[in-house]
């Protein structure tokens, strides 16, 4: 439950019907402490939405709900409309899914055999499958697809390994002791292949870039503080945190045209750089210079006094 987070933790109640489905055990919706707990949980959520719609009226609502919610399920923040994003992350870059898979097709082999039918508690196995099925299935049409949507999966998938792990070593007593084994070769493959990953360059790239910029950035300060704005790339955490600042976000789609009050620091992708930079190598105004370029980023250094941004064309 931790790994959920916003309107997505709705997602909790289709699980538990599942798990309450596959344990048949319904109490908990007449436990009382449930249905208390709610009362605490209406005390802040209320409020919050009736303060914040008082102070900032239906744009409260059309980008709470609009945008952060309904726009963001239904267009892609990846670049990626492929529904098989999520499958392939799990396949290729995750190896205990196919552990996973293994044990959920011996569990079904083994329902063909009458002998062994009744000796496997079923449900530890289906109810956590069934769950991490579903979460992949709803952020798999969800066009989101941000590597991180994909993550309340894994604990499912754990426990599905787990289970099968135990139910299968005790149906068979005889070579149950291999199980032990078993495990911990998978657990150094599974940490092994997380090393590895760890030092992929898709892995890590953008983070060292977002580290250069941010020393970059603290390291030209020198007493004053020039503000940092961030085109387009609103997910900077490890920029703030070794420049020790706060990015401004500008979008595209709204600030077009604006101008801005110098000196100031601009970043964005190599993409958005089109637009500031000419072919020949100069800049679109010859007090905005550029202190940092690398694969992905571009930063600049604006020492001028007002700058107008360029007007950006999103249908192209």
């Amino acid at each position: 439950g931790l790994l959920f987070k916003s309107v997505i933790v709705f997602l909790i109640l289709p699980i538990l019907g599942i798990y309450s489905l596959c344990y048949r055990r319904w109490k908990w919706l007449k436990s009382k402490y449930l249905w208390m707990g709610s009362l605490p949980a209406f005390a802040v959520v209320v409020p919050w939405h009736f303060i914040e719609s008082l102070r900032f009226g239906w744009s409260f609502w059309n980008d709470y709900l609009g945008h952060q919610v309904f726009q963001r399920a239904v267009s892609t923040l990846t670049g990626s409309d492929n529904y098989w994003d999520y499958l392939n992350t799990l396949v290729d870059d995750r190896p205990w899914i196919w552990v996973a898979l293994a044990m959920v097709l011996f569990f079904f082999l083994l329902q063909l055999l009458d002998r062994e039918r009744i000796s496997i508690t079923w449900k530890h196995m289906i109810a956590s499958a069934a769950s991490a099925t579903l979460l992949t299935i709803i952020f798999t049409l969800a066009k989101t697809h941000l590597a991180t949507y994909i993550m309340p999966v894994f604990p499912f998938v754990s426990i599905c390994v787990a289970a099968s792990l135990y139910e299968f070593s005790s149906l068979f007593k005889k070579v149950g002791h291999a199980v032990l084994p078993l495990v911990i070769a998978f657990s150094v493959l599974g940490a092994l292949w997380s090393y590895q990953l760890f030092f992929t360059e898709k892995m890590t790239w953008y983070m060292y870039e977002e580290r250069a910029m941010g020393l970059a950035y603290h390291n030209t300060q020198h007493g004053f503080s020039a503000p940092l704005y961030a085109l387009g790339w609103p997910e900077l955490e490890t920029l703030n945190y070794y420049g020790d600042t706060r990015t401004r976000y500008l979008d595209h789609r709204i600030d077009g045209g604006r101008e801005i009050k110098g000196p100031f620091y601009l970043l964005m992708n190599t993409i958005s750089a089109s637009y500031f930079i000419y072919k020949n190598g100069t800049t679109i105004d010859p007090n905005l210079n550029v202190r940092y370029l690398s694969k992905f980023f571009v930063m600049f250094y604006y020492s001028g006094g007002d700058f107008r941004m360029p007007v950006f064309r999103l249908n192209e």
